[in-house]
């Protein structure tokens, strides 16, 4: 029996990984693209999809989301998908930082 679309999973503690497997494929596609719009890179976007999942899965036994499951997704989407902004931009300061001492040697 599919899972419904809605935003409560129940018992996502004792989930079976056929039945996240369900989860994943209805919500996978929109946390992807919300992710992907936020940094403007498609890769980036289902990058940070999997990595959503992939916490939600491991950490299902502790994890208590209750009835705001869709909710958790994009939430956790966005605070990765900003997460990743300001790790790319200090990256792209010191590589730049980088370049420019060697350029003067």
């Amino acid at each position: 029996m599919p899972i419904k679309y809605n935003n409560h999973i129940p018992d996502l503690q004792e989930i079976s990984k056929i039945k996240f497997e369900e989860i994943f494929c209805i919500y996978y596609s929109q946390v992807a693209a919300f992710a992907s719009v936020i940094l403007e890179d498609k890769a980036a976007g289902e990058d940070i999809a999997q990595e959503v999942f992939v916490y939600v899965w491991e950490k299902r036994k502790n994890l208590q989301i209750g009835k705001g499951f869709r909710s958790y997704l994009f939430q956790s989407a966005y605070t990765r998908a900003i997460d990743y902004i300001k790790r790319s931009k200090q990256f792209d300061k010191y590589s730049h930082k980088i370049f420019l001492q060697f350029a003067e040697e």
